[in-house]
């Protein structure tokens, strides 16, 4: 529970935060600032940015059908391959929560490619990865046939 001191040093914070003036920064790191590297001011970043969102479809079926040992063996081989899938065109892994990723693609001034683009190859990837490697796998060393 907050204490009252620490309902006024939010008090303080918000104050300075409203009293600030707005200013726009262009971002030309290689990657999206993460919320750690934010400040309590009104800059707003300003870049070519592209978010991918992916998860195992029917996972909770998936989960009621099969053992724990069987589903960390399958969220770690599907985790692994999407995370190398989003990093391998140019992204990077912000979040993940149970069977989700959050992937972001940045563009840089130099890319040939945008944020978009190097998502959308970043899925065609993972589709590739999951129709050709872990769907291949699950249903050759796994008991049951598992729609990923």
């Amino acid at each position: 529970m907050l204490s009252y001191s620490d309902f006024e040093n939010m008090d303080a914070r918000i104050d300075n935060i409203i009293s600030q003036e707005v200013s726009v920064v262009v971002d030309k790191s290689e990657f999206p600032p993460t919320i750690e590297e934010l400040e309590d001011n009104n800059k707003t970043y300003s870049l070519d940015a592209a978010v991918l969102f992916i998860d195992i479809r029917h996972s909770t079926k998936i989960m009621d059908d099969n053992k724990p040992e069987t589903m960390v063996k399958i969220y770690r081989a599907f985790m692994r391959s999407m995370v190398e899938c989003v990093r391998k065109n140019g992204g990077v892994t912000r979040q993940f929560l149970g069977d989700r990723i959050m992937g972001i693609f940045k563009a840089l001034p130099d890319d040939e490619l945008s944020a978009s683009d190097k998502a959308i190859n970043a899925a065609i990837d993972m589709q590739t990865a999951v129709d050709y490697i872990l769907n291949k796998i699950f249903r050759e060393k796994l008991d049951n046939q598992l729609p990923v």
